[in-house]
């Protein structure tokens, strides 16, 4: 989370500041369940600074909607089939 926030140019206690922030954040890693209140919150925060937020769907063929951050909502969930 604190790579992600540093990445997009938010503070991070005892980092300097990002002179380039990223606009396109790719995060290609999933976990089941769905998005909880803290990760909605990181993405929201994340996703205020204009960047745009890519997640993985998974990959074992079912809704993404049980895989988090695919459920969060705001991300680009990406898919193959």
């Amino acid at each position: 989370i604190d790579g992600t926030r540093w990445a997009v140019g938010l503070s991070v206690p005892g980092v300097p500041d990002n002179p380039h922030p990223a606009r396109v954040v790719n995060m290609s890693l999933t976990g089941e369940g769905a998005c909880d209140i803290a990760f909605s919150t990181f993405i929201n925060e994340v996703r205020a600074t204009g960047a745009a937020v890519i997640v993985a769907a998974g990959n074992s063929g079912v809704n993404a909607s049980g895989y988090v951050p695919a459920s969060c909502p705001g991300v680009i969930a990406i898919a193959a089939t």
